[in-house]
């Protein structure tokens, strides 16, 4: 009969030494694919939001653009032909009436922002006062400007025509203007009450010294 002893480097109950190098090197090689999966991906919706907010500003400027175009193309027609004054009144007419509803959206808009913000109505409505980004405030204005251009240069060149609603139809560039700055524009935070009311009572402290 044949006894069998334990190996003398074996703790009895325990493992072998070469299994406990084993066991180490695949911990040590499964710590970094864990470490790697356990990192929190970046969230990526400030810039979904940014992204929008851009977009939406840049529908603005377009939606300009396109008005502009209509208006000039049919009001330079109706010029020429005077057929096609009907069609230059109804649009005309379209731009006052979307202009005048957006001039309003953009008033109350404003009216709201301006409890939390310092509001102006040149930064309102002409993006002055760094209210929007050189390229975005040049490119509404001059749209503005070409319109009003526009309008007195047609109704000019007919005088007492119905191509003086023509004159109307700026005030979808001016809307356009409000309406960025109403929804995109950047205005200072007004301070907090208790902002105010603190330096209030730090006034007479400081005349005292």
């Amino acid at each position: 009969m044949v006894s069998t002893s334990p190996d003398p480097d074996t703790p009895a109950g325990g493992t072998a030494p070469s299994e406990r190098r084993a066991i180490r090197r695949a911990g040590a090689q499964a710590e970094p694919a864990t470490e790697a999966t356990a990192e929190p991906e970046p969230e990526a919706e400030p810039a979904a939001v940014a992204d929008e907010g851009r977009a939406l500003g840049d529908q603005i400027v377009r939606a300009d653009l396109w008005a502009t175009v209509v208006f000039g193309v049919v009001s330079i027609v109706a010029v020429v032909w005077s057929a096609a004054v009907v069609a230059a009144v109804v649009v005309d007419i379209a731009l006052f009436v979307a202009g005048c509803a957006a001039f309003v959206y953009a008033y109350f808009r404003g009216i709201g922002r301006s409890r939390e913000e310092a509001v102006s109505l040149a930064g309102l409505f002409f993006l002055a006062e760094g209210a929007a980004p050189k390229p975005v405030a040049r490119s509404l204005r001059l749209l503005l400007a070409a319109q009003v251009v526009l309008a007195l240069a047609t109704a000019a060149a007919r005088p007492f025509s119905s191509l003086a609603f023509g004159v109307l139809a700026p005030m979808f560039g001016l809307a356009m203007l409000g309406l960025w700055g109403a929804v995109h524009g950047r205005f200072t935070e007004r301070p907090s009450p208790t902002a105010k009311a603190k330096r209030r009572r730090d006034q007479p402290r400081e005349a005292s010294e």
